[in-house]
């Protein structure tokens, strides 16, 4: 068995800025076997090239 120390620290968390907006068009490559991923980009209006 081994002995491990887990320390906890709290504080405040100030998320960054957006990387884009939602008027860009970015691109992903998802495997076609990743059907939770497809999924959801299907259901935020994606947009396939072929």
């Amino acid at each position: 068995m081994k002995t491990v120390e887990l320390i906890v620290e709290e504080k405040e968390w100030n998320p960054q800025e957006p990387r884009f907006t939602l008027d860009v068009l970015v691109h992903l490559q998802i495997d076609v076997v990743d059907l939770k991923k497809r999924t959801m980009v299907k259901a935020a209006g994606e947009k396939w090239d072929s």
